[in-house]
């Protein structure tokens, strides 16, 4: 099993972390020193990586569909002043290629748009010929010829096809261009690419971190100029809040990610998994469910269903404290969860009466243990804390549970994280807990 490294220094609120990330890492501290910030750029790094293709390929698709909306827009105009036959439709309209954040790189995806692409150059270039050919010199003609990035002075009739030759040339060097860099950058990988995929498939509006970096076995994943490759981990999942598990989508990538992971169906699962499944299921009376609706737009839609049955309610409508478990059964038995997966949650306690966040951390740690599920947890409650410290050592992985704490430096607003090792003590301290209050989490039999 593969042992990562996370360091990100002076960005926002973070001064210095250095985070080992093997097994269950806990991040302590009060509201505002970094821990949100910290697990967004790891989400970032890790599917920044892996998806690395497919999103560079996403964006050429996009940019070559933003020219055929520019010819199709200036089609759209010269057919009012031209005498058209069924060719001069061929200009293709607007039918944007999908793209999903789970899709892989396609190859057939860039050339259907690069085939799509050449028709409406084509199409486009005998619709301008004609026109050229039949009007005169004036406004109306050098605004749609400005719009298309072409400069034509005076009376063109004679040359006008000519000059619809040149638009077409000029069209599919640039076409050319842009997939010469597509591939340039799929094959070298560049950082600055990398960095503005993230920038692009996530909204993110921040400055960049300067100083970032992920090793995955010692190995640096940023190489200098260039992004490298993960080779054992496939996915980060990042939940920022319960309220994120809804039917709906949502502004928010995050939540749209996690969406699109616990609406998919069912996996075929290990003994592992299922023992995991009935634990949360037994601590939820119930479980959640992909149910049929009546609605011929809806289709399926999750529900949260008792054991008895008698509750069938839209997940919207559950209790928070129930959605926090039934993220992780979903991701579960979907098949997300185990070795290759990294999973980063904010504060999960926020909604948990007390009793269920020892449940909660019971399955944190049997996440780990069972299935070597990677985990950062970021809290300021002692008894998460406290529960996870006490369950990791009767469970036996305590060597793969690390804790940090967030200390303030005297730079107002800037925190260094400092590893505890297995010692919490600190954690409580800060939080003017007595230690001893730790012993009641290691009774409850597994």
């Amino acid at each position: 099993m593969s042992t990562y490294r996370y360091t990100l220094s002076d960005y926002q609120a973070v001064k210095e972390a250095d985070l080992t990330i093997d097994g269950l890492t806990v991040l302590a501290g009060e509201n505002g020193c970094g821990k949100s910030t910290l697990s967004r750029w790891l989400y970032y790094l890790v599917n920044g990586v892996q998806r690395f293709d497919t999103f560079t390929t996403k964006e050429y698709v996009e940019n070559v569909e933003r020219l055929m909306r520019q010819h199709s827009m200036a089609a759209r105009e010269i057919r009012h002043y031209i005498q058209t036959d069924d060719q001069s439709q061929n200009v293709v309209r607007t039918n944007p290629v999908k793209f999903y954040p789970s899709a892989a790189y396609n190859e057939e995806m860039v050339r259907q748009v690069q085939d799509r692409f050449v028709q409406s150059v084509h199409a486009l270039g005998d619709m301008i010929a004609k026109y050229l050919q039949n009007t005169k010199p004036g406004a109306r003609r050098d605004r749609i010829m400005m719009y298309l990035n072409m400069e034509v002075i005076g009376d063109v009739t004679v040359e006008a096809q000519q000059v619809a030759e040149d638009f077409v040339d000029k069209n599919i060097r640039l076409l050319h261009q842009m997939t010469e860099k597509l591939n340039s950058d799929m094959d070298v990988r560049p950082l600055d690419r990398f960095l503005n995929n993230i920038r692009h498939e996530y909204d993110e509006l921040d400055a960049v971190p300067e100083r970032m970096q992920l090793y995955e076995d010692g190995v640096e994943l940023i190489e200098g100029k260039r992004i490298s490759s993960l080779f054992n981990l496939s996915r980060a999942i990042y939940i920022d809040t319960p309220m994120a598990l809804t039917n709906e989508s949502a502004e928010n990538v995050f939540w749209n990610e996690l969406r699109r992971m616990v609406l998919q169906h069912k996996q075929e699962l290990e003994l592992p998994e299922k023992k995991l499944l009935k634990r949360i299921k037994n601590i939820l009376h119930g479980e959640a469910k992909m149910i049929e609706t009546d609605s011929p737009f809806d289709g399926e839609e999750l529900r949260f269903v008792s054991e008895d049955g008698k509750v069938n309610i839209e997940i919207e409508r559950a209790a928070t404290g129930f959605k926090t478990f039934t993220y992780l059964q979903r991701l579960l038995e979907n098949g997300f969860l185990g070795k290759d997966s990294l999973l980063l949650i904010d504060e999960p306690e926020a909604h948990l009466h007390p009793q269920w966040i020892v449940e909660y951390a019971r399955i944190l740690v049997l996440l780990h243990k069972e299935l070597g599920q990677k985990i950062m947890v970021a809290t300021h409650n002692p008894d998460m804390v406290a529960a996870l410290k006490a369950i990791a050592e009767r469970e036996g992985v305590a060597e793969n549970t690390h804790f940090y704490i967030a200390k303030a430096t005297e730079q107002q607003g800037r925190y260094i994280y400092k590893d505890l090792g297995t010692d919490i003590s600190e954690i409580f301290t800060s939080f003017n807990i007595a230690l001893s209050r730790i012993e009641s989490y290691g009774t409850v039999s597994l």
